[in-house]
Parts: C-alpha cells; structure tokens; sequence
C-alpha cells in the first residue's frame, strides 16, 4: 500500500517497485500488464531498473507482445545508466541476434563485465567455436569450469558431458557422473 500511495504520488522509483511486486504476485495478484506499464512509465522518467526489467518484459514477451528490437535498446539504455544486470541480458541480445546484428565480440566484452556463471557458460562456448575470438579449449574449458563452479547447471551438465566424451579434458566417467549428479541435484 507504500508503494501504490507513493506511486500514485508521482515517485517513479515506488512506481517500479509498486511494478516488481505485480510482476512476482508480492503482496497481491501477478498482473502481468500492469507491471509492464508501471515499468514502462517508470523507464521512460529515467529509472535505471525499471528500463531493464521494461528491456526484459519485452525479450520475453511477458506483459506485453515480444519486441527484440525495442528490448535491446532499453537494455542498452539501462546499461548506459549504471544498471550493471542489463549486461548479461544485452550480452545474450548480441550473441543471438535478438533485436539487431550479432555482435560476438561486444558480447563477450559483456560477458566478461558479468562473470556471473551464465556468462561465464556463454563465454565457455565462444571460446569453444571460436566465436568473436580466436578458438581456444584452454581458455573454453576455464571459463566452464568457472561457471559449473558458481553452480550454473548448464555449465555442470556441459562439463559432465566433456568428460563423458572427453572433449577439452582427459575422458574421466567417474568425473563426468559427480558433474551430472551434481546438475541433477540442482
């Protein structure tokens, strides 16, 4: 009720809030459409959070009909404005293509900036295919093994699987079951 009462008073970081918890259902009902809204009119007074999770609702089509094009400029937009959580979410929109050209080599940059275990598993596969940078397994396997360390279950699975089959590590099932396991457990 804070938040709806300092929302309605024009504070645009209540109004994000207020927009956070209609997104999660904390406090009250999800409303989808209306947490795309807030955010919206949020984002466009300048708040930083509020442009991504707008960058983001729009990437997932959630709230509002899917726009790669739209979400990757507000993404851009709150990275601009000191919201380092954009970086990962741009990083993807670079490595895939989502909303403009692939761009490997800023998603890696993004990637790195990040270091959170997603980013650490994409900059794995970059390395792998040679994808913006000059293919490395050394350098992929490092950055897998980073990020299955963080306890990103992608990277854990992936792992397994390099040492089931052997690929960037000495082949190892023993190895390859902990990794598996472990993702499982998850």
């Amino acid at each position: 009720r804070w938040f709806t009462a300092a929302a309605d008073a024009g504070n645009l970081g209540s109004l994000a809030n207020l927009s956070y918890m209609q997104l999660t259902g904390d406090g009250g009902p999800r409303d989808k459409d209306a947490a795309y809204k807030g955010y919206r009119k949020a984002a466009e007074g300048g708040v930083a959070v509020a442009q991504y999770w707008v960058g983001r609702l729009l990437l997932q089509g959630v709230g509002v009909a899917r726009d790669d094009v739209a979400a990757r400029r507000w993404l851009q937009t709150a990275l601009d404005n000191g919201w380092s959580n954009a970086g990962p979410w741009l990083a993807k929109c670079l490595y895939w293509g989502w909303g403009g050209a692939k761009d490997a080599v800023g998603a890696r940059a993004l990637f790195e900036a990040a270091g959170d275990g997603e980013s650490l598993w994409y900059l794995s596969r970059l390395y792998a295919k040679g994808d913006g940078v000059e293919a490395d397994t050394d350098a992929s396997m490092r950055y897998l093994r980073q990020s299955a360390d963080l306890a990103y279950i992608r990277a854990m699975a992936s792992l397994g699987e390099a040492y089931y089959y052997g690929n960037g590590v000495p082949q190892d099932a023993a190895t390859a079951k902990d990794w598996f396991l472990k993702a499982a457990e998850k």
